[in-house]
């Protein structure tokens, strides 16, 4: 055994050992700052709730009036469109080939393909007479057909008819179409019969 400094004698001296860790304490400064940032992350996530709903409101009511606005403008075009188309067939059906029976079928023929000329989105153009019977076609498709139990021919009877959109029953052989859809027509009918000579 060796002498300590101090004289005594004993066992070796050991550095003391560190306490075994226990259970740490949070300091109330932590715990302040975690309560605190996590209220203000829960204000900030909340904020962006409400402002991402404010947005998304904003956004459904900005395309609605975009939508609204292009739908007037369509219906615009489409009035404009068929005010023009009407008058085109005015015109025509007072002119004096279609009028008098004295012109024969080449020149109604010719006047009906002039006019599907000047604008060819019209699927066919033709004369009916009286008794509902096709007398002449830009193309000469259909001519002899009677129509006179068609819709178009019914109520055009009594005055100028627009029909709306529907399936071309009678054109659909002769219309091309690249898809599945059957091909949609627009009847349009004016009521001019041919001049009784006599």
């Amino acid at each position: 055994m060796k002498a300590g400094r101090d004289g005594r004698h004993g066992a070796e001296e050991h550095p003391a050992s560190p306490a075994p860790a226990g259970p740490r304490s949070i300091g109330l400064r932590s715990l302040l700052a975690m309560a605190f940032g996590l209220i203000g992350l829960l204000a900030a996530g909340t904020t962006a709730l409400v402002a991402s709903q404010g947005v998304y409101a904003q956004l459904r009511q900005d395309a609605g009036a975009e939508l609204a606005a292009a739908a007037e403008r369509v219906a615009d075009l489409l009035d404009r469109g068929l005010f023009e188309r009407m008058r085109d067939l005015e015109i025509a059906a007072v002119s004096e080939t279609l009028r008098n029976p004295g012109y024969g079928l080449p020149a109604r023929r010719a006047l009906l393909r002039r006019l599907q000329e000047t604008y060819p989105y019209y699927a066919i153009l033709l004369q009916i007479g009286p008794d509902g019977q096709i007398l002449a076609t830009d193309r000469g498709l259909l001519e002899g057909l009677d129509v006179s139990q068609r819709v178009y021919f019914q109520q055009g009877r009594h005055s100028t008819f627009l029909g709306d959109v529907h399936e071309a029953q009678l054109m659909a052989p002769y219309m091309q179409r690249s898809d599945d859809e059957p091909p949609r027509v627009l009847d349009r009918r004016l009521r001019s019969w041919m001049r009784r000579e006599g």
